[in-house]
């Protein structure tokens, strides 16, 4: 078996739309339908979860070591998702900022966020070359 099931992992990330805190995540993950699963898929499942959890972590470290954790949090519901342009719009109204810098705001955040998933991958693969097979495995983890 190739992808992440094949070793043992210790990191967490996904690109799919996955609820962002911890107490929703568990609560999901609680509802899977573990008897119809192979346990190696909740593996997965569960490895990814860990992943973006800590990805989302490190984020919001960083950004409230920077002075901008309200900023973080106004933006990572908009993180993982695709965001229509009234999801914006509403946003930015409800924040006081323009479309437009909640776009640029939610863009560069995507970005780290990316880096910080591969980085947490790459902590558990023995070259940098499986950094994107193992994504590609996580993101059907988190999709599946």
């Amino acid at each position: 078996m190739s992808g992440f099931a094949a070793r043992p992992r210790s990191g967490g990330g996904g690109l799919n739309l996955i609820p962002l805190d911890e107490a929703t995540a568990e609560q999901i993950y609680q509802q899977e339908p573990s008897a119809q699963l192979a346990p190696e898929t909740l593996y997965d499942k569960r490895w990814a979860v860990t992943l973006v959890d800590q990805a989302l972590h490190r984020l919001g470290s960083e950004y409230a070591a920077a002075g901008k954790r309200t900023q973080f949090d106004q933006f990572k519901g908009l993180l993982l998702t695709e965001g229509s342009g009234e999801l914006y719009r509403e946003t930015a109204r409800q924040i006081g900022m323009t479309e437009g810098a909640v776009k640029v705001a939610v863009h560069r955040l995507r970005q780290r966020f990316r880096e910080t998933v591969r980085a947490g991958i790459a902590q558990t693969v023995v070259s940098a070359a499986e950094v994107e097979g193992e994504l590609h495995c996580l993101m059907a983890a988190m999709s599946g």
